[in-house]
C-alpha cells in the first residue's frame, strides 16, 4: 500500500547489509555485549512520516531527540528466530539441549551419508576470496536460488536486489563483515550461503542449495556446520531472521518480536490520517496472520511474478528407479558423463540412487542403452538398478 509523505526504512537489511544506521538514531547499542556504534550522519531538517522496521531486540537504537510536535509510536508485529549460544560450549552441547536424541541422529545420519557418497569439503570465505572465486560462485549462487524457486513456484525476493548484493559482498568478505558459506562436491559448489557479521552477531541472510542433492538434507548440514564455526569463532548470535519456516523452529532456541518505529510529525493534519491508515492495514493484516489465511501481499506479488516468467521455466524430466530389476550389462550399452550438460537430468536419480545404497561417487557408472531413449543403468559393486523416464 503506497501513502503519500511516508518513508519506509527496514532496521535491519540497512545495518548489516549496507551497515547504515538511519539518521533518526544517534547510535546503536549491542546489547550481548553493550559495545555502542556512534552514527556521524545523525539528524533530519525536515520529514513527514518514517517508518522504521525490524528492529530485531538485541540491537537497540538511542533515538536523536525531538521538539514536542513529533509524535513516536513503537509496536512489534513481526517475528524473528535465531540461535543463542551464549550458554552452550559446542554445537554438540547446543543440539542436545534443543533436539531430541532421534533428530541428533538423523541430521548424522544424512551428514555421515553425503560424506560418504560424495567428496565433501567446507569452506567459508571470510576474510579472504579472489576475485575470480567470488564472481564465480555469485554465479552459481544465483542459478541455485533460480532453479530451487522455480521448482516451487515461486521468486525469491532477494533476486530484485541482485546486484547490489554482488556489488557489495566482495568487499564486505575482505573486511570480515560478510563471509560465504559453502558446501562443494570435489570443487563444485552445492550450497551457498551469504552471512553478515557484526561484532559477536551472524545475520544469516540467504542460503540456497542444489536440489539434485535434495535427499541429503543440505540445509541441515550447512546450519550444523555454520554453529560449528560461530563456536569456533565466538558468535554468540546466529539469527535466521524472519520468516515461519520448520527449519528455523527446528534450529533456533529463541523466537523474538521485532519493533517497529513510527515517527509522526504533528505539525501536518494529513500526517495523523496517514499514521492512523497505516496501523489500521496493519491490524488488518494481523488479523488474517492470526487467523492464518492464506492471503499474502508476498505471495500474491510472487504470482504474479511468476507468469512474468513462465516462459523461462524449464522442465525436468519424471523418472523412477527399480526397486529391485537386476541387469546385465550389453554391447548396446554406453557409459554416460552425468556431469555433462547433455546428461544433467540424470543427476538427481543417480544422487538418489547413492543416498539410498550409500554409495560413493567414485564407485558407480551410468549407462544409456544406445536403443532406447528413456531407460538407463546404474551400475555399482553392489547394485545394479535402472532409470526410467516417465
Amino acid at each position: 500500500m503506497h501513502l503519500p509523505n511516508l518513508k519506509r526504512y527496514n532496521f535491519t537489511l540497512d545495518f548489516f547489509e549496507k551497515r547504515s544506521i538511519h539518521q533518526l538514531y544517534k547510535s546503536v547499542l549491542n546489547g550481548t555485549n553493550n559495545r555502542v556504534v556512534n552514527n556521524k550522519k545523525s539528524g533530519l531538517k525536515y520529514w513527514n512520516i518514517i517508518e522504521i522496521k525490524l528492529i530485531p531486540p538485541y540491537l537497540k537504537p538511542a533515538i536523536v531527540g525531538f521538539n514536542p510536535s513529533i509524535k513516536i509510536s513503537k509496536f512489534h508485529r513481526t517475528s524473528g528466530y535465531l540461535a543463542n549460544l551464549e550458554q552452550y560450549t559446542c554445537v554438540e552441547d547446543y543440539m542436545k539441549n534443543k533436539m531430541g536424541p532421534k533428530h541428533r541422529a538423523k541430521i548424522r545420519n544424512r551428514l555421515r551419508r553425503l560424506e560418504k557418497c560424495f567428496n565433501i569439503s567446507y569452506r567459508i570465505h571470510y576474510g579472504e576470496i579472489t576475485k575470480t572465486e567470488y564472481d564465480y560462485l555469485f554465479e552459481t549462487f544465483e542459478h541455485l536460488i533460480k532453479r530451487r524457486f522455480t521448482q516451487r513456484g515461486e521468486v525469491h525476493q532477494s533476486l530484485d536486489n541482485w546486484n547490489s548484493y554482488k556489488k557489495n559482498s566482495f568487499q564486505y568478505i575482505l573486511e570480515k563483515k560478510a563471509s560465504l558459506f559453502v558446501i562443494y562436491d570435489n570443487e563444485k559448489p552445492i550450497d551457498i550461503c551469504l552471512n553478515y557479521h557484526f561484532q559477536n552477531i551472524t545475520n544469516h541472510a540467504i542460503r540456497s542449495y542444489d536440489i539434485d542433492y535434495s535427499k541429503f538434507s543440505l540445509g541441515n548440514v550447512d546450519i550444523l556446520k555454520q554453529l560449528e564455526w560461530c563456536f569456533n569463532n565466538n558468535y554468540k548470535i546466529f539469527d535466521l531472521m524472519w520468516g515461519d519456516l520448520e527449519y528455523k523452529s527446528r534450529w533456533c532456541n529463541e523466537v523474538y518480536e521485532y519493533e517497529h518505529h513510527l515517527f509522526l510529525n504533528n505539525g501536518f493534519i494529513l500526517n495523523n490520517t496517514i499514521a492512523f491508515l497505516l496501523i489500521l492495514l496493519y491490524r488488518f493484516k494481523d488479523f488474517l496472520k492470526e487467523k492464518k489465511s492464506s492471503i499474502s501481499y508476498l505471495k500474491i506479488k510472487s504470482i504474479f511474478k511468476e507468469k512474468l516468467q513462465l516462459n523461462q521455466r524449464i522442465a525436468e524430466p519424471l523418472f523412477y528407479i527399480s526397486d529391485h530389476t537386476e541387469f546385465q550389462l550389453t554391447e548396446n550399452a554406453i557409459k554416460i558423463d552425468i556431469h555433462t550438460p547433455d546428461y544433467a537430468f540424470l543427476r538427481k536419480p543417480t544422487y538418489d540412487f547413492q543416498f539410498t545404497y550409500v554409495e560413493s561417487s567414485n564407485d558407480i557408472a551410468v549407462y544409456k542403452m544406445n536403443n532406447q531413449n528413456k531407460l538407463f543403468l546404474i551400475k555399482s559393486e553392489k547394485f545394479n538398478r535402472k532409470i526410467v523416464l516417465k
